[in-house]
């Protein structure tokens, strides 16, 4: 029983997840809720720091449920061992925009925050409709782990949707999403607010 997901943009070019709960749980899979914090309604990735104040390196990605992971992304290494398909994903957090590799997997928990109306996840990558939801709750920025995301660019593609249901990776889908525009925008933004002069002087030339 999947949550729907509402994407709006709120004060400062903050991008905020809100949630609406379809049912008890959302974890089909997993069928618990201990990878959730329910916090006023909302659902957010608990941080794991029992996992990872003991491993001296950082995760190299973390799972579809916010679970960080050590070992090198690969289809058998989803969460949802009954995926047709998955991509390892850039994003980075809206309040921090400290950036992350995250793994999307359908069909599975979520699948319309993933995927919103699009029919695979393929589709959902060739229209830009991707979204993690909220990133990682991982490090310093306790606010952005509540606060949503910027979906950056497909770094790896993967489906058994073939004769031979083995995984095959498709690059052809690894390709950079809208918000990597956006976000860019926001970074030459900081340089003119942090160099003021900056502008001052692309107004003389």
């Amino acid at each position: 029983m999947p949550r729907h997901l509402t994407v709006e943009r709120g004060a400062g070019g903050v991008k905020r997840s809100r949630a609406k709960c379809a049912s008890l749980t959302n974890l089909q899979v997993r069928g618990n809720v201990s990878s959730i914090d329910k916090v006023n309604g909302a659902d957010m990735f608990t941080d794991y720091d029992d996992i990872t104040e003991r491993i001296a390196e950082p995760p190299k990605w973390w799972d579809e449920y916010g679970v960080p992971r050590y070992a090198e992304y690969g289809p058998y290494q989803l969460a949802n061992i009954y995926a047709q398909e998955t991509a390892l994903v850039e994003i980075a957090c809206s309040a921090c925009w400290r950036h992350f590799e995250v793994a999307f997997s359908i069909p599975g928990a979520a699948l319309q925050e993933t995927i919103g109306k699009c029919g695979s996840l393929a589709e959902a990558i060739q229209k830009g409709e991707v979204h993690y939801g909220d990133p990682p709750n991982y490090g310093n920025c306790r606010d952005g782990a509540s606060m949503g995301c910027y979906d950056i660019r497909v770094l790896q593609y993967w489906s058994r949707a073939n004769e031979k249901h083995s995984w095959l990776r498709d690059s052809r889908l690894e390709i950079e999403l809208p918000d990597a525009r956006e976000m860019r925008r926001l970074e030459v933004e900081k340089i003119v607010v942090n160099f003021p002069d900056i502008r001052g002087r692309q107004q003389i030339s």
